[in-house]
């Protein structure tokens, strides 16, 4: 069998988003499982522990070291997982995310992100609060970033100068292997061109 793979959503979106990206990957003698985190609007912490918990189970269940194919968010909280515990994940591959300034975003999400923290501030639980972006909790959270994926896990960030969304530079994250695509930020879970690449690469793990 070839390696599993945890597929893991963008911001605001749930594991319904990478379907179309699952089936092509079964077919090709993959296991793949979901995150199991929707919407993704919480803490950026916690979010990570749950995948943690997702990819720890999976490893358990398949008796392999998994793949992460994290989109945007997802790419994030992929990252965190590997370099938390690098000891159960075999591959990791971030679609349009922006590991290097999670905040470089455009307009139109960025007030999106200033209205979840408000409603977090009036006390609706389960989102993202203002301490993740900017307080202690976005500290740690940068701290995981910013240390490598241990080399002898293959990181590679497939990025779009067409995203929209995100600032495609953010995508350069120094330690992965770069592969420019042509996607919108929102069409790289499903985008055919996106698939291929991600079916290659896992081949290789």
């Amino acid at each position: 069998h070839r390696v599993p793979v945890i597929l893991v959503p963008g911001f605001l979106s749930g594991d319904f988003a990478l379907g179309p990206m699952s089936d092509p990957l079964r077919k090709a003698g993959h296991w793949t499982g979901k995150s199991g985190i929707a919407p993704t609007i919480g803490c950026t912490q916690e979010l990570a522990d749950l995948v943690e918990a997702r990819v720890a189970k999976a490893t358990a269940e398949t008796g392999r070291r998994v793949a992460i194919v994290g989109w945007s968010r997802g790419g994030t909280l992929g990252k965190i997982v590997t370099v938390r515990r690098p000891e159960l994940v075999a591959a990791l591959i971030t679609l349009g995310t922006p590991n290097t300034d999670p905040l470089a975003v455009n307009a139109t999400l960025a007030t999106q992100l200033a209205l979840i923290t408000r409603l977090h501030a009036f006390g609706v639980p389960g989102l993202l609060g203002e301490d993740c972006i900017s307080g202690e909790c976005g500290q740690t959270v940068r701290g995981w970033l910013d240390e490598d994926v241990p080399e002898e896990i293959p990181y590679t960030s497939v990025f779009s100068m067409d995203d929209g969304v995100i600032d495609w530079r953010a995508c350069l994250d120094p330690g992965a292997r770069h592969i420019e695509v042509e996607a919108t930020h929102m069409s790289m879970g499903a985008e055919p061109e996106v698939i291929d690449v991600v079916s290659a690469l896992l081949a290789d793990v």
